[in-house]
């Protein structure tokens, strides 16, 4: 057996054997002789090698985590939906206005019609790689009248009781978020023109202004707006 005992200050190992020693006339053992080995070296060495081993696995652990944290970043959907339309270098402007979009309800109407003058700037700085300082301005343009727009339908959604309020609410929640992420990844040279973002953008604009806006026309000329 191993035990560790106190000897002149210290502590040491000892491996203790014990051996029964036989009485030859009688052929039982009379006493038993212990022998012991000092084996504090020995199992000081093990306890270095055990904290080696333990070090390691951490670090392995610590790797295996770091290449799983990489491998889920390769595989992080982006943020802006992509998407399988025709590249749109080839337009002239992103939003063409017209009257299909005009709901009859002036203050919206008026900010609508200013969102897509404003992401058609955007659109052009980007086709036509205006300064990094005027697309950027641009950008911030778009976005900030973005939330103002969205608060502005918010207000009255709230007055009027419309009833899909959060529904719309939260559809524009998702859409500003994906712009200011457009205008974050900018700032930071993350991106300098991604077809998909623009053609994501044309899309939720264009079912924003001529579908979904179209839920609370009635409501809103009801009250007399």
């Amino acid at each position: 057996e191993i035990n560790k005992v106190q000897a002149g200050g210290k502590e040491i190992w000892l491996e203790e054997n014990y051996t029964p020693i036989i009485d030859n006339n009688e052929n039982n053992p009379y006493k038993v002789l212990k022998i012991s080995f000092d084996i504090t070296e020995q199992m000081n060495n093990d306890a270095i090698i055990k904290s080696q081993k333990a070090e390691l696995e951490k670090y392995k652990a610590e790797i295996k985590a770091l290449k799983a944290k990489k491998e889920s970043i390769k595989e992080e959907k982006p943020i802006f939906t992509k998407s399988k339309t025709p590249n749109l270098l080839s337009n002239k402007i992103l939003i063409d206005w017209d009257d299909s979009f005009v709901l009859g309800l002036s203050e919206i109407d008026q900010q609508h019609e200013q969102l897509v003058s404003l992401v058609n700037q955007v659109f052009e700085n980007f086709k036509l790689d205006k300064p990094k300082k005027e697309t950027k301005e641009s950008i911030k343009s778009f976005v900030d009248f973005a939330s103002y727009h969205f608060g502005t339908e918010e207000v009255y959604f709230k007055q009027l009781n419309f009833e899909h309020t959060n529904e719309h609410a939260n559809k524009n929640k998702l859409f500003l978020k994906e712009i200011q992420k457009l205008q974050s990844d900018y700032n930071s040279n993350k991106i300098k023109f991604l077809d998909e973002v623009m053609a994501y953008i044309q899309q939720w604009l264009t079912n924003h202004i001529s579908v979904l806006s179209k839920e609370y026309i009635q409501l809103f000329k009801d009250s007399g707006m």
